[in-house]
């Protein structure tokens, strides 16, 4: 009776404790809204941050899917198609340059070309120039895809008309994407090795109209989309333009793809037909360890993060250059200003068939990125475009 009575009045007591223990207890820690994830690429804002790796990568992809895409065959023929169609849906016009070239296999043979160039205005006319060529090489008589050479230059530069279009330079942009710039690797004897043929088409086509003088700033893009990407440093790309876009990918966190501390390569690409006319305002941004008409230069090798890395540097990097343009404009109303003894000054690389081994050019000259310049880039390109994650 007794043990009957005390659970009688313990057990509402036990009861009440218990309701009181699970009132107290902590609630579920709330996810954060926008949680960061170790693998995914830091934000960026600005026109870097507009860079859409998937629209390149669909751009790619699409480029791909035509097939081998030799000068003047119709693989060539639809791949201007599908870039055109792109740049008008931007309501950019582009314009289709033809021109004839000279055969040395047979003599007197004449094959066309068609370069494709669209303009999209900016404060100055004078020019910035962004090409890539959108051919694919051939290697012992067969014709591969050229996902990495050829297709992925062209892509990236589609993407970076849409960013530039959204949001103009301050200097008006030219993109260009250049027919025949493969190597010929046929056996034929007198054609073998023969290249650039794009490139040296549009050099021409702009000294006819005047505008070589124009052009601020050309960079030239291929090979951009290996998934072990290591981009060249280039010693015959101008010294000053060539270390802003180094500074950008340090800035950025992409010294994988943009090695500060690597060996000048000589890549051979489109920026030497416009250094070798007398143009050396040029760089370029190639990883030329894979894909120069080899048959695994497919899909499977590429990479949507490879495109992300390249494009982010060089939106990046043109904000800070056009900066720097602009303040030499305005230095260049002044009176007593040489404009030709301030180029000389800042120094374009040496010829890079006469000049010295890159270790007594630039030896001593180390690329200006302090040792946490992932985090801080140069004090006179302007805050960093990074934006913080946002605190949960």
């Amino acid at each position: 009776m007794r043990s009957s009575l005390v659970a009688l009045i313990c057990a509402p007591l036990l009861l009440v404790a218990w309701l009181w223990a699970c009132t107290r207890a902590p609630a579920p820690a709330a996810a954060p809204a926008n949680p960061v994830h170790l693998d995914a690429p830091p934000p960026v804002a600005g026109r870097a941050g507009a860079f859409s790796a998937e629209r390149a990568w669909a751009d790619l992809t699409a480029l791909v899917a035509v097939g081998p895409r030799g000068m003047g065959t119709p693989g060539s023929e639809r791949a201007r198609g599908y870039i055109a169609e792109q740049l008008q849906s931007l309501g950019i016009e582009p314009e289709l340059q033809p021109a004839g070239v000279m055969m040395a296999s047979d003599v007197g043979s004449k094959a066309e070309l068609v370069n494709l160039c669209a303009t999209i205005p900016g404060g100055s006319e004078d020019l910035i120039v962004l090409a890539a060529p959108y051919d694919s090489a051939s290697r012992d008589g067969i014709e591969g895809v050229g996902a990495n050479q050829g297709a992925s230059g062209a892509a990236l530069l589609l993407e970076l008309a849409r960013v530039i279009a959204a949001e103009p330079l301050a200097y008006t942009v030219q993109v260009c994407f250049f027919d025949g710039e493969a190597l010929l690797a046929s056996e034929t004897a007198g054609d073998a090795g023969i290249g650039l043929l794009g490139s040296r088409a549009s050099v021409e086509e702009l000294r006819q109209r005047n505008q070589l003088a124009r052009i601020r700033l050309l960079i030239y893009f291929d090979r951009v989309s290996d998934a072990d990407l290591r981009i060249a440093r280039d010693r015959a790309s101008h010294r000053i333009h060539r270390n802003a876009i180094w500074r950008a990918a340090a800035a950025l966190g992409y010294t994988d793809a943009f090695p500060p501390d690597i060996g000048f390569e000589a890549p051979v690409a489109g920026h030497r037909s416009f250094i070798d006319h007398g143009m050396r305002r040029a760089v370029a941004i190639i990883d030329p360890h894979f894909g120069a008409g080899e048959l695994g230069d497919t899909l499977e090798n590429s990479s949507r993060d490879s495109l992300r890395t390249v494009g982010r540097v060089t939106l990046y990097a043109l904000e800070g250059i056009t900066r720097r343009l602009a303040k030499i404009d305005r230095f260049s109303e002044a009176p007593t200003f040489d404009e030709s003894a301030a180029e000389a000054a800042s120094g374009p690389e040496p010829d890079a068939a006469t000049s010295p081994a890159p270790t007594e050019l630039e030896a001593a000259e180390p690329l200006p990125v302090e040792p946490n310049a992932a985090a801080e880039p140069d004090p006179s390109d302007g805050p960093l475009p990074v934006e913080e994650p946002v605190a949960p």
